[in-house]
């Protein structure tokens, strides 16, 4: 069959069409050439025009109307009249064996698709798409990282739960993933900013991350003019830990007690963590019932609420307001499982009040786009008699810190020394004669209210009621 003689444009730059070999509904193939007759010798460059020979290669292109097209590519080899070299013509929009517009909707495709089916859908080897995928990333990835980004948020995940950590960056203002770096150590995170160069380093503006002591180092390495903020999450995480601890210790009860927890506290476990605002009549009522079954698990609940109350704070100011009432209410009430929280604000301080300086910046963009995965809890098994005293200073310093305006480290450090070197044997993992992970045993031991009874907290109120809690 004689073949068709239509005319075909391709809108490639810089080709011509030769002749149609095939233009059927099941595939489309022409023959093509470089409209190019003077080419310079990439050895001398001195300009040649005597072809020496000229091969035939096909060339993947873009569908058209749900055909496969095929270019045939009319490929010279040119010798130079001055040093004798030969060499192959090449053209920009042709990259290997396929067209860059091809290649460029293969890598957009890998988003939402399977290499094996782009594969399959292209009629191309499936190393050759990985490979093409594989290096059109790289080169993407160094294009994001050369721009500059104000704002870096930088979280950890792994690959496999427990396993093959890596550290993510990502750029806060384009929502560009910058980087995947294995490991989540400081050495992993000041690799990234090493090879980023200084020059890039000085555009960053603000730093956003969680509650690493690694990352923290690098970034004061590294970018430490910038601002760095704690991200939210992390922090309302710690929080929360205080809550979980209490209700964990209280709604056990005595040995050989059928059931061995209290079903109210343990159902309405959600709840409690829940802020008041966000739950409806019927939640409330039965958190209400829950908390009115031990005082302690109740002051606890209000001590939360109060750290909840930070991140409402209009300014900076406000919210140094709020920690301060907060170290004050739990000075009166004393519930261990909080004295990990009163750690991390010493020690954290800074960089959680960057929070409103910054306007609310978080990394809930990084959050949500890898897993997090929690770690095993930390076990404290508490001495009240021993850790009274040093507590209460730390707890006054930090008061009189606030009073005064001294925020930085240097000031608040000592607090935090006091309570490190108090601090009582920690252990990790299940404890022997306990059923579940992460509770204190307290068989053979008293349950100490520690002076909860009585205390006067601020009383909270649910919107929409005028009673405030019991």
């Amino acid at each position: 069959m004689p073949p068709d003689a239509m005319t075909v444009r391709l809108h490639l730059y810089r080709i011509r069409v030769v002749k149609v070999v095939a233009d059927l509904p099941e595939r489309l193939e022409v023959v093509i050439k470089d409209l190019r007759s003077v080419v310079r010798c990439p050895f001398c460059g001195f300009r040649t025009t005597k072809v020496h020979e000229t091969k035939r290669k096909k060339i993947k292109d873009l569908p058209v109307s749900g055909r496969p097209v095929t270019l045939i590519w009319l490929r010279r080899r040119f010798t130079c009249d001055n040093c004798s070299e030969r060499h192959t013509e090449t053209h920009p929009m042709i990259e290997g064996k396929i067209t860059t517009r091809l290649a460029r909707a293969i890598v957009k495709d890998a988003t939402q698709l399977s290499i094996t089916e782009i594969a399959r859908r292209d009629g191309l080897s499936w190393h050759n798409v990985m490979a093409l995928v594989t290096a059109w990333s790289k080169r993407l990835g160094d294009h994001r990282r050369k721009k500059p980004c104000p704002v870096l948020l930088v979280d950890e995940t792994s690959l496999r739960r427990r396993h093959r950590y890596v550290t993510q960056v990502l750029n806060g203002d384009t929502g560009e993933l910058l980087a995947t770096i294995p490991h989540r150590d400081a050495r992993a995170l000041s690799s990234f900013f090493a090879a980023q160069g200084h020059r890039w380093c000085r555009r960053v503006k603000v730093v956003v991350s969680d509650g690493s002591k690694s990352y923290r180092a690098a970034i004061e390495a590294h970018v430490g003019h910038a601002t760095h903020v704690l991200d939210r999450f992390h922090v309302v995480r710690w929080f929360a830990s205080g809550l979980i601890e209490v209700r964990r210790r209280v709604q056990r009860g005595e040995p050989g007690q059928v059931p061995v927890f209290s079903p109210v506290i343990f159902r309405t476990r959600y709840l409690q963590l829940a802020r008041a605002e966000h739950l409806d009549g019927d939640q409330f009522g039965r958190l209400a019932v829950a908390l009115t079954e031990d005082p302690e698990l109740l002051c606890a609940w209000k001590l939360l609420q109060q750290l909840y109350g930070i991140y409402d704070a209009t300014d900076e100011a406000e919210a140094e307001d709020r920690i301060e009432a907060f170290v004050r209410a739990w000075d009166e009430t004393q519930i261990p499982e909080f004295r990990s929280v009163l750690k991390a604000l010493v020690e954290w301080l800074p960089e959680i009040l960057a929070f409103h300086r910054e306007g609310g910046i978080s990394n809930g963009r990084l959050e949500g786009s890898i897993i997090c995965t929690g770690e095993r809890a930390v076990i404290h098994v508490t001495d009240e008699a021993q850790e009274g005293s040093a507590v209460a200073w730390a707890t006054r310093y930090l008061q009189r810190c606030l009073r005064r305006g001294r925020r930085s480290l240097d000031r608040i450090v000592p607090a935090l020394e006091a309570l490190e070197a108090n601090e009582v044997k920690e252990r990790r993992g299940p404890v022997p004669g306990v059923r579940g992970r992460g509770s204190p045993s307290l068989r053979g031991r008293r349950r100490s209210r520690l002076g909860v009874e009585g205390v006067a907290l601020p009383p909270v109120t649910h919107p929409g009621r005028d009673r405030p809690w019991p």
